[in-house]
């Protein structure tokens, strides 16, 4: 399961240099969406998000797309 705690580090971390360079060259897409809207609510609807804010690792090499990890990161 992926997790990430949400502090100092981990912000620092995302944005850092190395992660984007990362994720440019390894084709990787990173998307953030407010449940308040259409797409980003039928995004959480389908993934069956119960606690926010949340993260999920998607593979859409593949037809269908799978759902490799969600994890809500409520506070607990």
């Amino acid at each position: 399961m992926l997790s990430i705690r949400w502090d100092e580090s981990t912000r620092n971390t995302l944005a850092s240099d190395a992660f984007r360079q990362y994720i440019a060259t390894n084709n990787i897409l990173l998307w953030a969406g407010d449940v308040r809207y259409p797409e980003p609510a039928k995004v959480a609807e389908r993934l069956q998000v119960a606690t926010y804010p949340f993260v999920a690792m998607l593979d859409q090499s593949q037809s269908p797309t799978r759902i490799l990890a969600v994890d809500g990161m409520g506070c607990s």
